[in-house]
Parts: structure tokens; C-alpha cells; sequence
């Protein structure tokens, strides 16, 4: 596995990753229609990759595939963290625990 800055190129497959994790994750919690209606490119839209004055965003990639990432808010955005990991949870968590600690 493979850990590097996210470059503005990452978001469509950030997104999808992003997108498949709220889908599997909150099945249940939300509404089916609004999870369905999810759409990685509108999410896509949203990041800020690469910039300087961005939130900072490290993506896990497994055989050049972007399986997961982790975004780290500064202050402005209240100190907060998020983590987006592909729809293989089982198997892709254990690589990112081994991985980053």
C-alpha cells in the first residue's frame, strides 16, 4: 500500500471511494432515497487537493487503486478529521490500520 498527498487528480476516485463508504455505511441510518442519489462527481467538485490554504488529505492507494484517504481540517475548519475508505471495508481497513498505526 501506498500513502501520498492527494493531488487535485485524486477526487473522482476519492469521490467514488466517498460516495461507496456513506452508501455502505449509513445504509439504514438515512433515507435509501438520498444515499442513492449520491453522486461521486458532485462530490468530486468539492475537494481541494493540492491547494495550500486547503484542509491537508493523504490517499491510500493499493495496486495504483485509490482504496481509501484521510483529510485533516485545520483550525478554521474546527480540527477535525475524516477518513473515506473503499466499499471492501474488511479488507481495506485492516491495510490502513497495519499502515498508519
Amino acid at each position: 500500500m501506498e500513502l501520498r498527498p492527494a493531488v487535485p487528480a485524486d477526487a473522482p476516485a476519492a469521490a467514488r471511494v466517498h460516495v461507496r463508504a456513506w452508501q455502505a455505511g449509513y445504509r439504514g441510518l438515512m433515507p435509501a432515497e438520498y444515499l442513492d442519489g449520491l453522486r461521486p462527481e458532485d462530490r468530486a467538485a468539492r475537494y481541494t487537493f493540492g491547494r495550500p490554504d486547503g484542509p491537508r488529505t493523504t490517499v491510500a492507494l493499493l495496486d495504483g487503486t485509490l482504496v481509501g484517504f484521510a483529510t485533516i481540517h485545520g483550525e478554521c475548519y474546527g480540527a477535525s478529521t475524516s477518513l473515506g475508505i473503499s466499499s471492501r471495508p474488511h479488507q481495506d481497513t485492516a491495510l490502513l490500520r497495519e499502515r498508519i498505526g
